[in-house]
């Protein structure tokens, strides 16, 4: 029942104690009240009356509740709080509103201090350090700390709740505070009651250009140790550049790339600044350094085409510098081949140009020969490039002037693979040369038209004996009245364009050619006199030509499927790509198809042309003929159903070999040998010549 304790009051190393709310009719300790290393108190809720007290130490406790000391406004010297291993939060001290000495809460599981909210003052030191304490909310009375302050290891955020904190006697310290990200709360301490200024190894803690502080640094002759901490807080050069106003630019951006520059733009109320800039993942301080540029745009110039370049970006204050913003990474276009007014610049994109280059034909009317590879690939209106050789394609074909397959006696323009992504717009015009013979043919169109067979393969002609294109087109009969179904008359009106009947095995003449048009992959039979100069009452008269028409390209799948009822039916099938096909490739995903060999028509043997028979895999005959396992672009082939029921061709852009051409239309004198017996039959003249077997086994 005493009420008052003229020196120190201590209850500690009793091993058994489990409650000390005896003590409330306490109203006086002298010295100081220490309660430590009691380890089965788990409680502390007493001490309502007391009123004065020298010192209170908690220290080693497993505590988990802490109230009372309701009446104590005062304590006369410290309040310490030393490892609590169980104590989270505590609601004792509510009316407590001074501590003359310090306060200390050092390796606590303290999480916040909710029971201190109307202490207003603490003479000595303010110290947490090494807990788990997180929000300071609680203490949003105090207004002066006596000492130095140390918050140090603990797992706070912020110090939101010290805002009315205005002074401090001491120096203060920040330190190895691995959440910490904002210390605002703290610009309302005056900076004349600074003494130190440390603030360490904080890797969140990004801002730290305080007023406060900042009226703090700018004396040189005050303490301060800042470093290792993050952004426009990593040290004490950052922090000045910040405090001077120096802010790092902002937002940066870039525009109007091209092969070898770009413009790079930011934005800042400062007026002079430094880039670095290299390519990308240089390390800075190696990279190129641009100084003193005063706009806040700048053009990087010199860069290497379809390369990626990393920069950074910092103010310029004169003394001082802000931290850099960056890195911002942008990649270089690919260097464009531009044909215009008859130059290419660079250079010719043949055999030079890659997959990641644009070929741009600008104007007039260009000719690429070999192997041209490019990304995007552009005709704009009014130009024309023509395609001698093999175009691949990586990118997107836009057709908006003329883009001409050539085709001669010693090739045709092929196009490559075309990836599923890759797009063709426009339309595309597509030659087949026909050799100086009168003979049938085997074709097909690689682009489907919008227009008739007439206005392509009969170059538009009004009559018989009309030649608007000489060298190009031909005739198509099948009438006797000139231009009935748009046929070109002759005495007998015998058809030579057909198509095959499968039931029927057997070639059907085309019912008119002034309203069908050509679809990419339809094959027909033609007999093909020569160009529209050929005399058709003359049964003997020949000369070469090229058929073309005018489409949209086919990329892609395209399936061709036949009824055939009986093993070894036959089937005619075309060539949808304007590239050679393997038809090895081809065979190999075929449905019900004779993969030993295929037939095509060789123009050059005999009188009027001959079937040759491929075999496969090996791409041979025995007539002689430059056939093999390569479909031509524009040609059409046949093939023995391997059994009755459906057929099935797939073809894919995997079957094209472009660059595999064989001369089946132009006239030749080899003859091969399989190391087997080969019966050939030829004309006496043929044979003196040197020239291809009219027919053979």
């Amino acid at each position: 029942d005493f009420t008052a304790i003229g020196g120190d009051f201590s209850i500690y190393y009793n091993a058994a104690l489990s409650s000390i709310d005896g003590f409330n009719n306490l109203t006086t300790i002298g010295g100081e009240l220490y309660i430590g290393y009691d380890w089965a108190l788990n409680a502390i809720n007493g001490f309502n009356n007391l009123q004065s007290v020298g010192k209170v130490s908690l220290s080693n406790l497993s505590l988990n509740s802490l109230s009372g000391f309701d009446s104590l406004t005062t304590i006369d010297g410290d309040l310490w709080f030393f490892a609590e291993s169980g104590l989270e939060f505590f609601t004792a001290f509510s009316s407590l509103q001074h501590i003359q000495g310090k306060f200390d809460a050092t390796y606590t599981q303290l999480k916040n201090l909710n029971g201190l909210s109307a202490l207003s003052s603490v003479g000595g030191n303010f110290i947490i350090s090494g807990g788990q304490m997180e929000d300071f909310t609680g203490l949003s009375s105090l207004t002066t700390i006596g000492g130095y302050v140390s918050l140090m290891n603990i797992q706070a955020g912020s110090f939101a709740g010290l805002e009315n904190l205005s002074a401090i006697g001491g120096f203060l310290v920040i330190a190895s505070n691995d959440y910490l990200f904002d210390i605002s709360a703290l610009e309302n301490i005056d900076p004349d009651t600074i003494q130190d200024l440390i603030i360490v190894e904080n890797p969140q803690l990004y801002v730290c250009d305080l007023l406060n502080f900042c009226q703090y640094l700018v004396n040189p002759n005050n303490p301060r140790e800042i470093r290792d901490n993050a952004g426009s807080c990593l040290d004490e050069a950052t922090v000045l550049a910040h405090c001077a106003g120096c802010d790092a630019p902002v937002d940066l951006d870039v525009e109007d790339i091209t092969a070898t520059s770009a413009k790079i733009f930011w934005t800042s109320n400062e007026t002079t600044f430094k880039i670095e800039w290299g390519e990308n993942g240089f390390t800075q301080g190696t990279g190129t350094i641009i100084p003193g540029i005063t706009e806040t745009f700048y053009e990087l110039t010199y860069l290497q085409a379809n390369t990626e370049y990393d920069f950074y970006i910092r103010t310029d204050c004169g003394t001082i510098q802000s931290d850099w913003t960056g890195p911002v990474t942008f990649r270089t276009l690919t260097e464009d081949y531009i044909y215009e007014n008859e130059t290419w610049t660079p250079e010719n994109p043949s055999g030079v140009a890659t997959q990641d280059d644009n070929i741009i034909v600008i104007n007039g009317e260009v000719t690429l020969e070999g192997v041209t590879t490019g990304k995007n690939i552009t005709i704009n209106a009014g130009a024309t490039l023509n395609m001698e050789g093999i175009l691949n394609l990586y990118g997107d074909l836009t057709i908006n002037g003329e883009l001409i397959f050539k085709s001669n006696a010693t090739g045709t323009g092929e196009l490559g693979h075309v990836a599923p992504t890759d797009t063709i717009s426009g339309v595309a015009t597509v030659e087949n040369y026909m050799q100086d013979v009168r003979s049938y043919r085997m074709i097909a169109s690689a682009v489907t038209t919008a227009s008739s067979i007439h206005t392509n393969y009969q170059e538009a002609a009004i009559s018989n004996t009309d030649n608007p294109s000489p060298g190009y087109g031909t005739h198509i009969t099948g009438t006797t009245i000139d231009q009935t179904n748009g046929f070109d008359a002759t005495q007998t009106g015998n058809g030579s364009m057909w198509t095959v009947d499968i039931a029927n095995q057997q070639f059907v003449h085309i019912s008119n050619t002034n309203i069908n048009t050509l679809n990419a992959g339809d094959a027909y039979l033609m007999f093909i006199r020569g160009d529209r100069g050929i005399d058709l009452n003359s049964n003997t008269a020949h000369s070469a030509t090229t058929l073309r028409a005018k489409g949209n390209l086919y990329k892609g799948e395209q399936v061709q499927t036949y009824n055939t009822t009986t093993a070894g039916m036959f089937a005619m099938f075309g060539n949808p790509y304007q590239s050679a096909v393997d038809v090895n490739a081809l065979f190999a995903t075929a449905t019900n198809v004779n993969p030993n060999m295929y037939y095509i028509y060789d123009a050059g043997m005999g009188d009027n042309g001959n079937y040759v028979t491929v075999m496969l895999p090996s791409g041979t005959n025995g007539a002689g003929s430059p056939a093999n396992q390569f479909l031509q672009p524009g040609q059409a082939a046949q093939f023995a159903a391997a059994n009755a029921g459906t057929t099935m061709l797939t073809f894919t852009e995997d079957v094209k070999a472009p660059g595999n051409h064989t001369a089946t239309s132009i006239t030749g004198n080899e003859i091969m040998a399989n190391h087997k017996i080969n019966i050939q039959l030829f004309t006496p003249e043929n044979y003196y010549l040197g020239k291809r077997a009219h027919d053979a086994l």
